[in-house]
């Protein structure tokens, strides 16, 4: 595992084919359309995952099982929850739970450091 962790060019796949696999033993099914979506057929959660980082969506009465269940193959540290009156930041993007949606922002300052990067930032 170290080597496919860290000593080949093809790690990122390595990654990936154990993670999905660890998921299928536990009952997930992968995204055809995406295979970085993982859902668990019978209490819906869903997982996200972008290389080492999840987002994971699930009912409450579920969730504890869930984290257990992922726990037990992985060493996962826990990040924030999506609550309704705060934005959390996951992959560059800020993230809050509405009502009864899940609301995505992207920082204004994302622009500007795209724009500095591609030397833009006089560009009308």
């Amino acid at each position: 595992m170290w080597q496919a962790l860290y000593g080949l060019r093809r790690a990122p796949q390595y990654w990936q084919e154990h993670f999905a696999n660890c998921l299928r033993s536990i009952g997930y099914l992968r995204s055809v359309a995406d295979p970085q979506i993982y859902w668990h057929p019978t209490d819906g959660t869903i997982i996200v995952a972008h290389v080492d980082d999840l987002l994971i969506t699930c009912p409450d009465n579920v969730f504890d099982g869930m984290k257990r269940d992922l726990n037990k193959d992985f060493k996962l540290k826990w990040g924030s929850e999506l609550k309704e009156d705060e934005w959390v930041k996951f992959l560059g993007k800020e993230w809050r739970r509405g009502p009864s949606c899940i609301r995505v922002r992207i920082p204004t300052k994302y622009y500007a450091e795209i724009l500095d990067e591609h030397h833009l930032t006089d560009c009308k």
